[in-house]
């Protein structure tokens, strides 16, 4: 895939212009492609494996078998915690909710929570329906389109 090189710095002041607003909490490098911009080099490789796959298999298939069998432990693990509880630390929403409700969000964007781990997807549920963490979804919604592996069409 062909590609443009922009190194800002003193010596190329016009590249610190066309690289700064794109950065997103100053993580370097910066992948544009198009109209999106993917920061952090860890995540500019997945972005370019899904979106423009070439000859090169950047992530390896066991990569993502490992990544996916981790998840599942993961799920279950909640799964098994949570049990009956409302909430994460007990029967009052604490800040143990609050930390568990990004990670478990996005978690599901990139590896959708399977039906059987039902107490989790109940749980993520809950916490889309307190108004303070929907709200600041809601208004997180503009942001999306920087999501690197593509927001789904949902929450």
């Amino acid at each position: 895939m062909p590609f443009g090189f922009r190194e800002p710095g003193p010596e190329t002041p016009e590249h610190v212009g066309q690289v700064q607003p794109r950065l997103q909490a100053g993580q370097f490098p910066v992948l544009v492609d198009g109209a999106r911009s993917v920061a952090e080099a860890s995540i500019n490789i997945e972005y370019l494996q899904m979106n423009h796959p070439g000859r090169v298999r950047l992530i390896p298939e066991a990569g993502l078998a490992l990544a996916t069998q981790r998840l599942e432990r993961a799920y279950a693990w909640l799964d098994g915690y949570l049990g009956t509880q409302t909430w994460a630390a007990g029967k009052d929403d604490s800040m143990a909710d609050c930390a568990a409700s990004t990670a478990l969000f996005y978690a599901d964007w990139t590896y959708r929570i399977p039906e059987r781990f039902a107490v989790v997807c109940a749980y993520r549920a809950r916490r889309l329906e307190r108004p303070s963490y929907a709200r600041a979804v809601d208004e997180a919604r503009r942001f999306r389109h920087f999501f690197p592996l593509g927001a789904p069409d949902r929450d």
